[in-house]
């Protein structure tokens, strides 16, 4: 059984007659999707989301973030070539009962080619006291339930 929420608009537009044919670049294990994002900041800027609702990948089990770290590490490396531009990944989680800073409460990982991970790094560390490094995706377990930010710079 499909988890669709009628109120989400990720979820409409993946199960309903929208843009989804005009923005999906690949399905994965029919269970995930990747499309280009609305209003891109710069070419290649994509999302990798859910096809069914979900509130964020914290919430999923270790062995499905381990497949799901695969997957986005064989995407940053297609757009990388593509784009002749390094790649970071982020997310931000939700917690239980609150969207936080997040657009909508459909899980989906934010793909987009800088200059300088480096950089992009330093600038949210500089100005995020509580940041905890992590070493894999997987790590995200710990925050299920929790509101969160996910940043990788780096692949793996």
């Amino acid at each position: 059984m499909i988890s669709y929420d009628q109120s989400c608009d990720l979820c409409n537009e993946f199960f309903e007659d929208g843009e989804k044919e005009n923005r999906c670049i690949a399905r994965f294990r029919d269970a995930f999707i990747l499309f280009s994002a609305l209003g891109c900041f710069r070419e290649g800027y994509s999302v990798y989301a859910f096809l069914q609702h979900h509130r964020s990948f914290a919430s999923k089990e270790v062995a499905q973030l381990e497949e799901i770290e695969r997957e986005l590490d064989l995407i940053r490396v297609k757009i990388q070539q593509a784009y002749s531009s390094r790649v970071i990944f982020a997310e931000h989680g939700l917690g239980l009962s609150d969207n936080g800073a997040s657009c909508c409460d459909h899980a989906h990982i934010y793909i987009i080619p800088v200059n300088d991970p480096k950089q992009v790094f330093m600038r949210f560390y500089n100005h995020r006291s509580d940041c905890q490094l992590m070493n894999k995706i997987a790590d995200l377990t710990q925050y299920k339930d929790k509101p969160y930010i996910y940043l990788s710079c780096i692949p793996g």
